[in-house]
């Protein structure tokens, strides 16, 4: 790497200049351009504004820097020798580690950058640029962080709920997730799908994810149990709601109350918390406590975390410091091991088996695994007298702790004194934290406290934290809206009679769905809790839509329709008469529907033709959908399609008239053929392609999902596939 000296500014001759100084003196920011005028006019210039600069001249050398010093912000071009800006983006990210980064460039990889979201916080900046810009886009991705659209994220004034969704995680989003934690204020390693998937076939993953505007905002370690409850998380220490730096309390409570509906709709009824302790958290965290008390959350468990401030350590006992006088007179040596196995098999095991009767959490195995993959994070220290191992405890570091996972000392160790002399040598070592946590000190959900356990830890100077663990009602998510003020006074008006349904107390109407004051819905429309209707939508009388669906504006709905749960219809759709749309559809802008194959002004059809929309399909914007058409389940229709036959399930149809192209999963990535029949996605589902214009899907349990009423008539599937002059059994 090219270090400052290369800059025309010696750093600690350049005055900097005031206006821009003042709030970032201690920022560092590396500079990575293969241009070396414009490496050395931009390190030049960010000096002068008060920032520590240095400086590489490729992707190569500044990953070299990067694994060497810490960094505040990147600034990189994209088209460099050795290694590319996006690539340089990649290999940060997988190492999960969240900067900031400016990618100035003549070029502006939007397409890569829209493929890969796991890449962000990104912002872009076009090459020419002036200095000024430059150094105002600095200054402000320094304060705010950027969102996708290279806009501060910045909390809205007012809770809007229709902006925000959850979504299950899935293997395909590892990145995306490991690079939101990294940059999260309250998450630690353990929170990186590789810690949290080393035990999966012990637990049912059911981690969340929470968008806001359709940028990850939040993420929910969690569980499923037997019984139907969610637990965040029970193969790990603590769990909770993963926030960025920038989340503010709105931001909290939009995320418990979207969460919560979610799970309330899904007949989740119950939530068990496990709050992260306040000390591992980089900055505040208690917008989750005051939401916790809104929600009438039960603490049920409360466990004493014992943890020394480094800052402000107290003294250590007169019994411990004898004791270390006696290991360093019997010349007892603190090693760092590069093997879990000896403290396992010789200290750990043994030991807990004969005062306890138990096991550790971790197997050898398991706990050598994990330390592979975070060898950073996960270390074994251990006592030796002579050639023996007499205790040893293995820490887990994160960014503000270093905590002792497991502690273990042999009989011989604890009377010469082993084990209280390791960890006054580990304390020492990580003075440079903000806490040395030893662990709780108590059983049986927090009721019994081990006071010997206690005493020994208070001994060095530690006192206790609490570790709450919470038990949500999911249904308790409404508690949240009279301080989101989520809802104006809307009400549900039953079919037919145009009365407000009465409150549990009478005197208010049930606030059951959001209406924009310039949305106009008649009488005798049956509209489902959460769905929200914006500006401009007519909703004819008769109509029915669902729970949890997004109208948007300039939408009309006549009184024939019918409307599944969780839709989302895009501005400029107009629905008629004899359309019926299922669950989990979306609807593009200015997508098109018919209902009448001869219309002539002024003739109305008795009947209409039904065109069906099944669950989960896709239309994209501007397609037109002919009379009578039915779109199979997690189909997608390109955008500007005009349909004019039926798409079976699962197919992908383009064109003018639309033809086959594809097999798609639900997830909407293409499939590929896996062997014989079978179908894969990167997503890890499977299907089984039947019959030329049939493919179904496996079932976790590795059979079929049954798909009642769904089987398309063939002669109209076998036109739609067959016209492009391609068999459905290529799988592309």
């Amino acid at each position: 790497m090219n270090k400052l000296l290369e800059a025309p500014c010696d750093q600690s001759a350049a005055k900097p200049d005031g206006d821009r100084a003042e709030s970032s003196p201690s920022h560092r920011i590396l500079v990575v351009e293969d241009d070396r005028d414009l490496r050395q006019l931009n390190a030049s210039a960010l000096i002068n504004s008060g920032y520590a600069v240095d400086v590489a001249e490729d992707g190569a050398a500044a990953w070299e820097s990067l694994q060497a010093n810490h960094y505040d912000l990147m600034i990189t071009d994209n088209k460099m020798p050795k290694l590319t800006g996006i690539e340089l983006l990649k290999k940060l990210r997988s190492a999960h580690m969240g900067l900031p980064a400016i990618m100035a460039t003549g070029t502006v990889p939007t397409q890569e950058l829209a493929q890969n979201p796991w890449l962000e916080p990104v912002t872009t900046l076009a090459k020419p640029y002036v200095i000024d810009l430059l150094l105002d886009t600095v200054k402000e991705v320094l304060h705010t962080g950027f969102s996708k659209s290279n806009h501060p994220r910045v909390a809205p004034k007012h809770y809007d709920a229709s902006a925000f969704s959850v979504e299950r995680y899935t293997t395909s989003r590892k990145h995306e997730w490991d690079a939101f934690v990294s940059a999260a204020k309250n998450a630690t390693f353990l929170f990186y799908r590789d810690y949290m998937d080393y035990h999966r076939d012990r637990f049912t993953d059911h981690s969340l994810m929470i968008f806001n505007d359709r940028t990850l905002v939040a993420v929910l370690p969690a569980n499923l149990n037997a019984d139907g409850t969610l637990i965040s998380h029970e193969g790990l220490t603590y769990g909770g709601l993963v926030v960025s730096r920038a989340a503010t309390l709105g931001d909290v409570l939009g995320c418990f109350h979207v969460v919560l509906h979610y799970l309330s709709q899904r007949q989740i009824s119950k939530l068990l918390y496990k709050r992260i302790p306040g000390f591992y958290n980089t900055l505040p965290d208690d917008e989750v406590a005051y939401a916790l008390f809104l929600l009438d959350a039960r603490l049920y468990r409360r466990d004493c975390a014992t943890a020394i401030s480094q800052a402000d350590r107290l003294p250590i006992r007169r019994g411990h410091k004898r004791l270390i006088r006696i290991a360093t007179s019997l010349g007892v040596r603190i090693v760092q091991e590069t093997s879990f196995q000896p403290f396992w098999e010789r200290v750990l095991v043994p030991q807990l088996a004969a005062r306890y009767g138990v096991k550790p959490v971790h197997t050898l195995e398991e706990i050598t695994l994990l330390a592979s993959r975070f060898p950073g994070q996960i270390k074994q220290f251990s006592a030796y007298c002579g050639d023996e191992i007499v205790a040893g405890t293995t820490i887990y570091e994160t960014p503000t702790v270093a905590h002792a996972q497991y502690g273990a000392v042999t009989e011989k160790g604890r009377q010469i004194g082993a084990e209280v002399c390791l960890f006054s040598s580990l304390i020492e070592q990580y003075k440079a934290k903000r806490f040395f946590d030893f662990g709780i000190s108590n059983e049986k959900e927090g009721r019994v406290l081990n006071h010997g356990l206690l005493e020994w830890k208070e001994g060095f100077g530690a006192r206790c934290y609490a570790h709450d663990f919470y038990e949500i009602a999911t249904g308790n998510y409404s508690k949240l809206e009279p301080v989101l003020q989520a809802r104006p006074e809307t009400t549900l008006t039953p079919p037919g009679t145009g009365q407000a349904s009465p409150s549990v107390s009478g005197d208010r109407p049930v606030r059951a769905y959001f209406a924009h004051p310039m949305a106009l819905i008649d009488e005798g429309v049956s509209i489902g809790q959460g769905t929200r209707v914006w500006a401009f939508a007519h909703v004819l009388s008769g109509a029915i839509l669902g729970e949890d669906c997004n109208i948007c504006d300039h939408t009309f709905i006549e009184g024939g329709v019918r409307i599944g749960n969780r839709l989302t219809i895009k501005c400029g759709v107009f629905l008629w008469n004899g359309i019926t749309v299922e669950d989990d559809v979306f609807i593009g802008p200015g997508a098109v529907f018919t209902n009448d194959c001869r219309p002539r002004s002024k003739r109305h059809l008795k009947t209409y033709p039904q065109t069906v929309l099944k669950k989960g399909c896709t239309l994209g914007a501007s397609s037109t959908i002919l009379p009578g058409i039915t779109i199979g389940r997690w189909a997608i229709v390109g955008a500007g399609s005009i349909v004019t036959h039926d798409v079976p399930d699962y197919a992908l149809v383009v064109g003018s008239p639309a033809r086959w192209r594809a097999w798609v999963c639900r997830c909407g990535e293409k499939l590929f053929p896996t062997s014989g029949r079978l179908l894969g996605c990167t997503c890890g589902r499977s299907y089984e392609q039947a019959t030329e214009n049939e493919v179904r899907e496996f079932a976790a349990n590795g059979s079929h999902q049954s798909l009642p009423g769904n089987r398309m008539a063939t002669d109209s599937s076998e036109s739609i596939i067959k016209s492009n002059g391609h068999h459905a059994a290529n799988g592309r």
